[in-house]
């Protein structure tokens, strides 16, 4: 195997941590049988749009990434993995359009629209990418090494860019495209010779010899135009000579006969969110000409740009509005020649029947079936429990470190209390987290008039799966339960378990409820009845969720309230039970 060309050896004459840059000279000057390019570079710290990454991430092949969005600045510091600190305006900040980087990217150039480097990769994650500026390290100077600025203009011209060049001696490199690898027998097929370095003589050739060359054109045009006549694959290459010598050659593949194979792309991913569904754009290749059109029943829902070309754009129509989940579809005909393919492209769009907390969907107690909360969506005004920590009973983790949009794809499901009052609430099959809630009905919740009776992200630090352990309910209510992903942020498949538990105590049976405030409680609440009037004896016992008294009292209630003192109580929640002479009476206390 032929071994890459390479060389060995550089001095380095720059670097600086901050935009992580070096700047080497090669000891060598690379050959012209290399075939060098020596890119251009762009010092002028402007936030320029379509902008271009090339690189290799580790274990793979060149890749290029490309944006056409405007890149932006760091608005603020970056802090590393090993704790450097990068300063405001030190890095482009890109997120691609098309590909992205990975390990093994860093130090790859960041090429403007001109292809003048304006950066080189320093980091980033699977969304967005950090590249030091040219612009920061032209002018950066370390203690040991003198500035990029010093090396790129030694005379001090001012020079703030310059564009990239090939040496003229540099040996040709042949390639060519077309638009097509499957043509059909005897349609015209036009090849362009997209070769680097020259000048140089080029020869086409073709085998088998049963083809022609069309419109005036020869085995030495630049874009020859060729019809194939046999049923078989061809092999097209181009050779590439200087002064009657070989240089380079490009072999490419092509088969002919009497079928294609029409190509669809989408800007699109397979499952559309009904939230983000506004338009996007399909594409197709493998045909000369295109017809397109929407499939029989999706007319009400989508609408196209143009019913012809190889590019069309998708339109959600205005007025449509969808309860749950939906399909689109459209048929594009391709034709080349005598030859042609019918290709049908359906796209799922996503919206939870659920998302909405007034449609809430009913559960029975047990195991339910499988839900999702994928393409879900915040409502205005819908909770979101305390994030404090991962395994309490009455919080969700704080996970992005903000406390700022927990809640992101929540979905709704309610359930009527049985006669035991008591019950547990868990789930499975993804990362999420779940939340219990008490109110007069769905407006109410929106309102902010609830009580959550407990909310759970983990069941402990190395067990993900969110369970509200035990609650009272009042027999015959309704109840609220909120799932989201983990953090908020996570979208999947997952099932809900509504179990029913012994009360407990017994003296939640016909109980009345007690009005208690603040909650979640900190050191003290105040619990209260109508029924209460000043100086009323009671006596009051508070229970944990496994049961256990920890905390009674006889005690004489004051204008109605029995003041009840939290401080020393773990974080949690907690059932307190109220007997009088007139009655027996219960509350949920939920200590932060």
């Amino acid at each position: 195997m032929q071994e890459s060309p390479s060389l060995t050896g550089a001095t380095l004459l720059a670097t600086g941590q901050p935009s992580d840059f070096s700047l080497l000279l090669l000891n060598d000057i690379p050959p012209p049988d290399y075939q060098p390019y020596y890119a251009g570079w762009d010092v002028n710290d402007a936030a320029v749009d379509h902008v271009t990454g090339i690189h290799v991430p580790f274990n793979e092949s060149k890749k290029i990434s490309l944006d056409y969005d405007s890149i932006y600045s760091n608005p603020v510091s970056v802090t590393w993995d090993d704790d450097s600190r990068s300063p405001v305006g030190s890095h482009w900040i890109i997120g691609f359009d098309d590909g992205g980087t990975s390990q093994g990217s860093s130090g790859s150039p960041l090429f403007n629209s001109s292809n003048q480097i304006i950066g080189q990769l320093h980091g980033g994650d699977d969304i967005m990418a950090y590249y030091g500026k040219l612009s920061y390290s032209y002018t950066y100077k370390s203690q040991s090494y003198q500035t990029v600025r010093h090396y790129l203009d030694p005379d001090s011209t001012g020079v703030t860019s310059i564009q990239g060049y090939a040496p003229a001696d540099n040996i040709p490199d042949a390639f060519f495209t077309t638009r097509f690898d499957e043509v059909c027998i005897d349609a015209p097929i036009t090849f362009n010779d997209n070769s680097v370095f020259g000048p140089y003589e080029r020869s086409w050739e073709i085998f088998p010899t049963t083809f022609a060359f069309i419109n005036g054109t020869s085995d030495t045009s630049g874009s020859p135009v060729i019809e194939f006549k046999q049923d078989t694959l061809y092999t097209v290459s181009l050779k590439l000579s200087v002064d009657d010598e070989f240089q380079s050659t490009e072999d490419f593949k092509i088969a002919a006969g009497s079928e294609i194979s029409i190509n669809v792309k989408s800007s699109a991913a397979p499952e559309i969110c009904d939230c983000d569904f506004e338009s996007f754009q399909l594409s197709a290749e493998g045909g000369e000409q295109f017809e397109w059109s929407i499939l029989a029943g999706d007319e009400n829902k989508i609408t196209i740009s143009q019913l012809s070309g190889d590019t069309t754009t998708v339109f959600r129509v205005p007025v449509f509005e969808a309860d749950s989940s939906y399909t689109i579809g459209f048929q594009v005909v391709g034709s080349q020649a005598t030859c042609s393919d019918t290709v049908v492209v359906t796209y799922d769009v996503l919206k939870q029947v659920n998302d909405n907390i007034e449609d809430a969907i009913e559960l029975p107690y047990g195991m339910s079936d499988y839900y999702s909360n994928i393409c879900a969506t915040i409502e205005a005004g819908e909770p979101i429990p305390p994030f404090e920590s991962c395994t309490t009973q009455n919080s969700w983790c704080d996970e992005y470190g903000t406390g700022e949009d927990i809640v992101e794809n929540s979905v709704w499901f309610k359930f009527v209390a049985s006669t035991t009052g008591r019950v547990s609430v868990s789930s499975t099959g993804m990362d999420n987290q779940i939340a219990l809630y008490e109110a007069d009905s769905d407006i109410s919740i929106l309102n902010g008039d609830y009580i959550i009776l407990g909310a759970n992200d983990d069941r402990s630090d190395t067990d993900y799966r969110p369970i509200i352990k035990s609650e009272t309910v009042h027999p015959s209510d309704t109840y609220w339960i909120q799932v989201d992903g983990s953090g908020g942020g996570l979208e999947d498949d997952f099932y809900i378990t509504i179990t029913e538990l012994s009360a407990t105590p017994s003296d939640a049976i016909d109980a009345q409820r007690i009005i208690v405030y603040p909650q979640p409680a900190h050191g003290r609440v105040i619990m209260r009845h109508p029924d209460w009037v000043n100086g009323t004896r009671a006596e009051m016992a508070v229970y944990n969720t496994a049961g256990m008294v920890i905390a009674s009292a006889i005690v004489d209630t004051e204008d109605g309230t029995i003041s009840v003192n939290t401080s020393s109580w773990d974080p949690g929640v907690y059932f307190a039970a109220v007997k009088t002479g007139k009655g027996r009476y219960v509350a949920q206390i939920v200590k932060r």
